[in-house]
């Protein structure tokens, strides 16, 4: 029977405490359903076999958003070159900029852990690190301005990164917390 945790076949039998199940096979039959979830994804949204590499390039060919049905968008690829460390996407306001950088950090993240990628085609390198940056939250404390937080969150991020032999780093509007003129100086001096 359903459960809000997964499959649970004697609710007396399998007792559970947070998401770990006390009894192997209720974990097991838990493990096994999101298996049969992930690849029933892979099936209707048409998802391929990742071709990994040790280039750092990424290559993918009609690449899909995860976040929408792949019959209800428009395809993309995306070619990033690995020997480059900084790729920058610019575009007109509502041209997809952000749909397309969470397809990016979403195709990587569906690779890593599946093997599998929403496009026709992918190869991919893997990361030790994988962070999408958007817009800043306040997360830090309310008696932080929005550009103090966002300092506080790209100290955290710069932080984690620190020895990372390879780390994927999209970051969407950065510095949006100040005007125009200084989110472009300190975009650009951050990348410096």
């Amino acid at each position: 029977r359903e459960s809000d945790h997964g499959y649970i076949p004697d609710k007396n039998k399998y007792i559970f405490s947070g998401l770990k199940y006390t009894e192997s096979f209720g974990r097991e039959i838990y493990n096994l359903k999101t298996v049969m979830e992930l690849a029933r994804i892979v099936h209707a949204e048409g998802f391929c076999k990742v071709d990994f590499n040790s280039t750092g390039d990424m290559t993918v060919r009609s690449g899909k958003n995860i976040n929408k049905s792949a019959r209800d968008q428009q395809a993309n690829d995306f070619n990033l070159d690995g020997s480059k460390q900084l790729h920058i996407l610019t575009g007109a306001n509502m041209s997809g900029k952000t749909f397309h950088l969470k397809q990016v950090v979403q195709t990587q993240l569906a690779a890593q852990s599946s093997g599998m990628a929403p496009a026709e085609y992918a190869a991919l390198p893997l990361f030790s690190k994988i962070v999408y940056f958007d817009r800043p939250g306040n997360e830090e404390g309310r008696d932080l301005s929005a550009f103090a937080t966002e300092i506080a969150q790209w100290n955290r991020i710069l932080g984690d990164l620190d020895g990372k032999k390879r780390a994927l780093v999209v970051i969407d509007e950065p510095f949006s917390s100040t005007s125009p003129r200084y989110q472009a100086a300190l975009t650009f001096a951050l990348i410096e």
